[in-house]
């Protein structure tokens, strides 16, 4: 454990005993009896979906393969009367298990993350994510969001996204997740956890129009500037990603075969982009990946945007996990704390490339 790792850790320990304490216990009474519904609703929804599936097959088996009428009635009876009881408590169940995190999730950010993340940096603001369902429902989502009075902070947020849009896959909504700004170790940063949503309109067989959304895209937008500033734009796609290389760029081949097996280099300047991507940079590009950072990179002048690709959310407390114990959300701080250090390991600061 390096010392600043350690230093962290007896920070936020004593954090949480001069300043969190009383608020983690408070809110860990509510977390035990949320986790206690959200288990029973879990086990009930279950339970019941399963009985509304055998309700339907058990009615279409005796429809079509029972003869005698007097026994038909009576099963398709006691199958109607499965699915009366059990459709309602599977859809109760499921909404309620879907409140539960939504409300226990934005309960434990406003009254708890907001102070954790000072713990790296006291000049770092974070803004939790807002309301959130399942992909599917993005449309009841968005109707929210459009008569949401932070829409203005929202669409600035949006707009940062918005700007990469050369890079990024197909997509109609943006939907911003959590949020860190500030100042931190000296430097400018902007960290935006996003989601790239498509809506997709196509035809039924009984020619009935329908809509569903679908995520292209989740990951983090990390953005700080270096001191080095460069006259070309360099794109540094990871293999594999479905991120798209902006117009005017063409393929540069590096001397690094392990840098080539990871990662994609674009760029307008085949000259620059060689002298920027040093032996240093190359080797801290690919350490990053080998500590589970998949990253993708764009650079112009002294601006540097890197995307994490994420395949799930960054940031998020886990109801199952007491909240009396500090121990249980450093790992939600230390994945900020990768992030931000990525200032130090890409060496930021150097005027001879990252």
């Amino acid at each position: 454990m390096s010392n600043k790792t350690a230093e962290i850790y007896n920070y936020i320990a004593k954090l949480y005993q001069t300043s969190l304490k009383s608020t983690a216990e408070e809110i860990e009474k509510k977390r035990k009896f949320l986790a206690s519904v959200h288990k029973i609703s879990n086990i009930l929804f279950y339970a019941s979906t399963t009985f509304v599936v055998l309700g339907i097959i058990g009615f279409f088996i005796t429809n079509f393969f029972i003869s005698d009428e007097a026994t038909q009635t009576i099963l398709t009876m006691l199958c109607i009367f499965i699915l009366f009881i059990n459709v309602p408590i599977s859809t109760i169940c499921g909404v309620l298990k879907v409140g539960l995190i939504i409300y226990y999730t934005k309960l434990v950010k406003e009254k708890l993350l907001c102070k954790l993340y000072q713990a790296l940096d006291k000049n770092l603001k974070y803004i939790p994510g807002g309301f959130k369902l399942p992909i599917k429902y993005y449309v009841f989502e968005w109707i929210i969001k459009m008569i949401n009075k932070n829409i203005d902070e929202i669409s600035m947020l949006e707009a940062q996204i918005s700007n990469l849009s050369m890079l990024l896959p197909r997509y109609d909504h943006i939907r911003i997740d959590d949020v860190i700004l500030g100042n931190y170790e000296g430097r400018d940063i902007k960290i935006i956890e996003f989601s790239l949503i498509e809506r997709q309109v196509y035809h039924t067989s009984e020619n009935k129009i329908k809509i569903k959304f679908i995520e292209t895209f989740h990951g983090v937008l990390f953005q700080t500037t270096m001191e080095k500033q460069i006259n070309t734009n360099v794109f540094i796609k990871l293999k594999g990603s479905n991120l798209k290389c902006p117009r005017g760029l063409e393929k540069v081949t590096l001397e690094s075969n392990e840098f080539e097996k990871i990662f994609e280099t674009y760029s307008n300047d085949q000259v620059e982009s060689r002298y920027f991507l040093n032996t240093t940079t190359i080797q801290n590009l690919i350490d990053l990946n080998n500590a589970g950072q998949k990253t993708s990179s764009y650079i112009n002048g002294n601006k540097i945007n890197l995307i994490i690709h994420a395949e799930e959310d960054m940031f998020e407390p886990d109801i199952y996990k007491p909240l009396d114990n500090p121990n249980n959300y450093f790992e939600i701080i230390f994945q900020a704390k990768v992030i931000l250090d990525m200032i130090t390991k890409l060496k930021l600061e150097s005027k001879t490339g990252l």
